[in-house]
């Protein structure tokens, strides 16, 4: 994560910056979630729960993030509970 912070202040400033965190922290955590839900598909498991506000999302970025996890979960033949939180656009405020 060291990495992407890094790069995020060398190359953005004011609100480019906090929109490159976020994208670049939820991408690679979004990654490990579906990962780990591979994982437990492969496993034989039928029920996945991510953990309660395990993913921060931004509402623009909500359907991408569901219809991934909607492929996996229908591609896998199981059933995926995802927890997430969901943060403003505008405001970068926080809303469940």
């Amino acid at each position: 994560m060291d990495e992407e912070v890094e790069y995020c202040r060398e190359n953005f400033t004011g609100e480019e910056l906090n929109n490159c965190y976020i994208s670049r922290i939820n991408q690679r955590t979004l990654d490990e979630f579906l990962q780990g839900s591979q994982q437990a598909a492969d496993a034989s498991e039928k029920i996945i729960v991510w953990q309660e506000n395990g993913l921060v999302v931004r509402q623009k970025d909500q359907a991408a993030y569901i219809d991934q996890a909607r492929e996996l979960a229908m591609q896998e033949n199981v059933y995926l509970v995802m927890g997430t939180k969901m943060v403003d656009n505008e405001k970068g405020e926080r809303k469940s």
